[in-house]
């Protein structure tokens, strides 16, 4: 497809693009308190919202060459037309548009995806680019000042049972944790690789312990342990020096002691170890891990065999279809996509995480591309994540930061 050569300024559409970004995670905010307050209106604030913002993006796509816009409506067929299908079987077209806007928190992501990639992929000006990473550190400071208004007894609990964690003044809590382990993981690469900041990255990694604790959240706080990790450890980058073996044993009985002294004091005196606890105490091993998805699983797995036709195996039923079965979802991105989208979703989704895991590891070793081993550190992480906890790729908040930082192995020197 030819790069579409329109009497517009494109540069105006992105500027507006980015100054709507802005306001991604107030507007859920203002959602979040809405509904907590038990507003709840035909379609939320915060949907309409990200609708608007994926229209005016869609719009962009059309002025980067290539076949972006092909492969995003291409995808989004897919995963309608079990939607639409279902419709016909049932004679029942209401909750088509519900399931129209559900496949939006997938697509979203892959929308972004191919935005920022193509911001990335052309010159960009220096002050565009300083817009998108003050994006990013706007929306850091959001979400950490939502989970600590906790201290001052602002905010809602992540769980209401015995007022566990907090999710700020946002609605849905269990997305807070991935839009947490992203944002702090994209700021600390560049305190770590781009500012060479040793400090700053360790006091970094004990304030975003500290967030993902008031949260509540085992997933939020091995999740940024173990990204911090991995971005500070770069195999190809270990040296056998003298100088290189002091400072790695230096950091050994030195630092990383002290910040597991510091994890383990903070967890064991909050209120998520009460809650791991009981659980544990309650739980088999396999049930506590998943939190108990893997029971939910068992169940759909049943309606699965008995009441799936070889069309909605193949297609799926669409999102009502499948939230109709046991009256949830079962929290695990592949088989919620499995069961709602069938086969055909599943493999478009398992295909397009392995393209993108391939050209991020590509362009991890080429110098060129300074972000790249952060993207495919990223997929792999909340890949792996997204398997035990859910609501990863399909988050209706995280959708765009995904996009952003899969999308940064595209940036250049």
């Amino acid at each position: 497809m030819n790069k579409l050569r329109l009497p517009l300024n494109t540069r105006a559409i992105d500027s507006l693009i980015v100054f709507l970004l802005f306001f991604n995670l107030p507007v859920d905010m203002v959602n979040g308190i809405l509904l907590n307050s038990g507003i709840n209106l035909p379609v939320s604030v915060s949907q309409l919202f990200k609708l608007v913002i994926l229209v005016v993006i869609l719009f962009r796509l059309l002025f980067f060459p290539g076949i972006a816009i092909f492969i995003v409506f291409t995808v989004y067929l897919l995963f309608f037309v079990s939607s639409i299908v279902q419709s016909f079987y049932t004679q029942s077209f209401g909750f088509l548009v519900d399931d129209f806007i559900k496949i939006s928190r997938y697509l979203s992501i892959l929308i972004g995806f191919f935005y920022f990639r193509g911001l990335f992929k052309k010159t960009l000006n220096q002050k565009f680019e300083k817009y998108l990473f003050r994006w990013i550190y706007f929306s850091y400071v959001v979400l950490a000042v939502n989970l600590l208004v906790k201290l001052v007894g602002f905010g809602y609990p992540m769980y209401s049972a015995g007022n566990i964690g907090t999710k700020g003044f946002f609605y849905a809590g269990n997305e807070i944790s991935a839009v947490l382990l992203i944002l702090s993981g994209i700021i600390a690469y560049q305190f770590w690789y781009i500012n060479k900041n040793k400090v700053l990255y360790i006091g970094f990694l004990l304030l975003n312990i500290f967030l993902g604790v008031l949260i509540s959240s085992k997933t939020a706080v091995l999740g940024i342990v173990l990204v911090f990790l991995v971005i500070a450890i770069d195999p190809k980058k270990i040296k056998l020096k003298i100088n290189t073996v002091l400072t790695a044993l230096a950091s050994f009985f030195v630092l990383i002691p002290i910040v597991v002294y510091f994890t383990y004091k903070l967890v064991l005196s909050s209120a998520v170890m009460i809650r791991l606890t009981y659980f544990w105490n309650k739980l088999d091993v396999i049930t506590f891990v998943f939190s108990s998805r893997n029971i939910f699983v068992e169940k759909m797995w049943e309606h699965y065999k008995n009441d799936y036709n070889v069309v909605q195996k193949v297609i799926g039923g669409g999102q009502t279809f499948y939230e109709s079965k046991i009256g949830t979802i079962v929290e695990i991105d592949l088989l919620d996509i499995f069961f709602a989208y069938g086969v055909t979703g599943a493999l478009v989704f398992i295909l397009l995480l392995l393209l993108l895991l391939c050209k991020a590891y590509t362009h991890k070793s080429n110098p060129i591309y300074p972000y790249a081993r952060l993207s495919y550190i990223m997929i792999i992480i909340l890949t792996v994540i997204s398997l035990f906890a859910g609501h990863i790729y399909s988050s209706g908040i995280g959708g765009f930061f995904i996009g952003f930082v899969f999308s940064m192995m595209y940036y250049k020197k």
